[in-house]
This record gives C-alpha cells, sequence and structure tokens, in this order.
C-alpha cells in the first residue's frame, strides 16, 4: 500500500512510470493537472490488480468526488468510476445482511 497527499506532479512524472499504464496516468493529469482541488491518494497493488483511490477536495466550489481507477498488471485496459462523497456516504449507511459483507 502506498499513500500520498499532494504529490501529483511528482507522483506523475515518477512513480507513476513504475505503477500506472500510459492510459491511466493521462487520466489521472487530466483530473488533476491546472484543478484547485487538493488530493488524496491511496495506491493498492494486490496480487494481480491495482486499485487506486484518488480523492479530491475542492474547497472553493464546495464537492468532494472519489474517483476510483482499478487495472491489472496484464494488459492497457482500466476501469474507472467517479462518485460524490455524498453517495458513498449513502451507501455505507445501508443495511446490508452480513453474509455479503
Amino acid at each position: 500500500m502506498l499513500i500520498y497527499e499532494n504529490e501529483f506532479p511528482e507522483l506523475i512524472n515518477t512513480v507513476s512510470e513504475i505503477l500506472f499504464p500510459n492510459d491511466v496516468k493521462l487520466h489521472i493529469k487530466a483530473i488533476t493537472e491546472d484543478s484547485s482541488s487538493k488530493f488524496y491518494c491511496r495506491i493498492d497493488d494486490e496480487a494481480s490488480t491495482v486499485y487506486v483511490y484518488l480523492l479530491e477536495h475542492n474547497l472553493e466550489e464546495l464537492y468532494t468526488i472519489c474517483h476510483l481507477f482499478s487495472y491489472d498488471h496484464i494488459g492497457s485496459d482500466y476501469l474507472y468510476q467517479s462518485l460524490p462523497l455524498e453517495q458513498i456516504k449513502v451507501f455505507l449507511q445501508l443495511p446490508f445482511p452480513s453474509s455479503i459483507i
């Protein structure tokens, strides 16, 4: 597990060469470049899949968005989802049966 806070120019230019496929790197750059938001990132490399959790917090426009990426070490395809923090909070309050969690 790697955790970064507001290190995206360095993260994209150095660490990403090793960790991110080019399309993921470009997508993250598009989100973070020239943004007034503050970013928090967690990267989990779990065996065959890498998970990137990118939290965008914007104090000027008053929003927080969770950008979620996942990809494997085999190809260049990746999955992406973005959710407002409010939706994630509602999701966490749903009554899930213990057999699911």
